[in-house]
């Protein structure tokens, strides 16, 4: 089975500090390239993650693979922050970011309603397309806000829904993963405000270390093997 991979900076692999490392060391680094190495299904990953994307180039991503990827997948979806706000170019017919100095200049978002409709929608999807998958998120916690409950999530797939606030992949390597303890002090468009230290798991720019993904793909793989379909 293939390994199909969405999401930002954490899956893509990227450490910024002390120097930014190349496209080769994070295809080699990310935790979907560790999955695969590990005992379970998966014989081969394809990485579609983006540095810096915004949830409207993931989902986009998600439709444009379904035209190639249907059969004998996976597909594992770690969504970004909504505060990220994005447009549409027309010009190279895809999503990009909004620089932030001028988000005064565009209207304002209900960012968890984006968030959540972007979980359910792409739950929709692939269910429809009868496709296993499981969502998680890279460092946003899950908006739990009527009609949007834990039970919600859980249908979509969403992993350890049960704990909405460190279910994220950064809770794994600070870990902090599915307990009550909360290392951020905000939700804003990026991680580098989190209340922790770099440790062996969180490099100097708060991205995952190599041991960092090596950890976060230890963790995913017992939990994934729940959502594969059963022989």
């Amino acid at each position: 089975m293939k390994l199909v991979v969405f999401g930002d900076s954490f899956p893509n692999g990227l450490i910024k500090y002390p120097t930014r490392n190349s496209k080769e060391v994070r295809e080699k680094i990310n935790f979907g390239t560790q999955l695969i190495q590990l005992e379970n299904t998966f014989t081969e990953v394809c990485n579609y993650a983006m540095s810096g994307c915004n949830n409207a180039m993931i989902f986009d991503t998600i439709l444009q693979c379904l035209k190639q990827h249907t059969d004998n997948v996976f597909f594992l979806v770690c969504w970004t922050s909504p505060t990220r706000r994005y447009f549409y170019d027309y010009g190279v017919e895809r999503y990009d970011n909004i620089p932030k100095k001028f988000y005064s200049m565009t209207n304002e978002l209900n960012e968890n309603l984006e968030l959540a409709k972007f979980i359910g929608t792409c739950s929709s999807l692939l269910h429809y397309f009868d496709i296993p998958f499981a969502q998680t998120n890279s460092f946003y916690p899950l908006p739990i806000e009527n009609p949007f409950t834990v039970d919600y999530y859980k249908k979509c797939n969403v992993i350890k829904a049960e704990y909405p606030i460190t279910n994220t992949l950064f809770d794994i390597m600070a870990e902090t993963f599915c307990t009550d303890k909360n290392v951020r002090q905000n939700y804003d468009d990026n991680h580098d405000k989190f209340n922790i230290d770099p440790n062996e798991y969180i490099a100097g720019c708060l991205h995952p270390t190599e041991l960092g993904h090596k950890k976060i793909a230890q963790v995913l793989n017992p939990v994934i093997e729940s959502y594969l379909p059963k022989p």
